[in-house]
């Protein structure tokens, strides 16, 4: 990606690009998902959250024996 093809996919094989598409995707990229993003990291850090605390709800107690 980072460096240009041999030829373009949809024009004629006599022009060859000159730029890779990778700048071309990184400003694509960068716009238009910071926010579903940032939604995304702060849902899978709650849905750890509640993972933790379900999961000590099943720790094992040890219940006091009563030597009488």
């Amino acid at each position: 990606m980072c460096r240009p093809g041999l030829f373009y996919f949809t024009k004629d094989i006599s022009t060859a690009p000159r730029i890779g598409c990778i700048s071309y995707v990184l400003n694509d990229a960068s716009t238009g998902y910071t926010v579903p993003g940032t939604i995304t990291i702060i849902a899978s850090i709650v849905m750890f959250v509640i993972f933790l605390f379900q999961y000590c709800l099943w720790c094992e107690k040890k219940e006091p024996e009563w030597n009488n």
